[in-house]
């Protein structure tokens, strides 16, 4: 994921976005999540400006390290997937 085009934004927030810029693409993501039963929210315009769609992950204190294993590699291969 790091050499995509996505930004991923860190602070000391359990919400967590992931800048993908395009709404159609925010969608999928969440949609093809939703799938695998991973909860994400689709931020798109006028939440946010144009071309600064992303998607929002909100972590609480049920995830376990096996459940953000899980996400992240999901994300991966999602994101991947669709750029390629």
């Amino acid at each position: 994921m790091q050499n995509q085009k996505n930004t991923y934004k860190s602070k000391s927030s359990p919400i967590k976005t992931i800048l993908l810029g395009n709404p159609h693409l925010a969608l999928k993501v969440k949609e093809l999540l939703l799938e695998k039963n991973i909860l994400i929210q689709a931020i798109r315009y006028p939440t946010v400006p144009k071309n600064n769609d992303k998607i929002r992950i909100t972590l609480t204190s049920d995830h376990n390290k096996k459940d953000i294993d899980n996400l992240l590699n999901t994300l991966e291969n999602v994101i991947c997937e669709k750029y390629t």
